[in-house]
Order: structure tokens, then sequence, then C-alpha cells
């Protein structure tokens, strides 16, 4: 691979690096969201789910988010804090 291959390789790897810590939630702020109504949804499949989950948690696999979602949670404004 060439030097800007790996340049370009690098600057990709790092930028998704980066929008992945910027999507994930800290314990303290996951707290104040289930405070103000947030709901937890696991998108594990119904196995993993059964298993073992968090407390109060709604398990809805990711395959089924997109044709699932907008029935379950009618609110817009509602914050969903999603658990896998």
């Amino acid at each position: 691979m060439s030097v800007t291959g790996w340049i370009i390789l690098t600057a990709v790897l790092v930028a998704v690096f980066a929008l992945k810590r910027m999507s994930l939630v800290s314990a303290d702020n996951a707290r104040w969201f289930l405070q103000q109504g947030a709901v937890v949804v696991d998108v594990r499949n119904r196995g993993e789910f059964n298993s073992g989950h968090l407390p109060g948690a709604i398990n809805l696999p990711l395959g089924d988010v997109s044709g699932e979602a907008s029935r379950l949670f009618r609110d817009k404004d509602q914050h969903l804090l999603l658990h896998c």
C-alpha cells in the first residue's frame, strides 16, 4: 500500500472511532435521560435479551427497528437509549 493509501486508511479509522465515541452516552447522562422518561431499547435478538437484560428494557431486535420503532414510540421527542 502506498503512503497515500495508509494516510487515507488512518484518517478513515480515526473518523470512525471519533464518531463512535460521540454516540456513546455516559452513565450519568443515561441516568438523567431515564429520570426524564427515556426508554431503554435492547436491540439484541430475542435469545440474547432473554438471557439477561437491563430492568425495564424493551426488546426490539436491530433488524426490526425500522419497521416497528415508529409504531412503538409515537412521541418523537422521547429519548431512546439503545443497548446492545
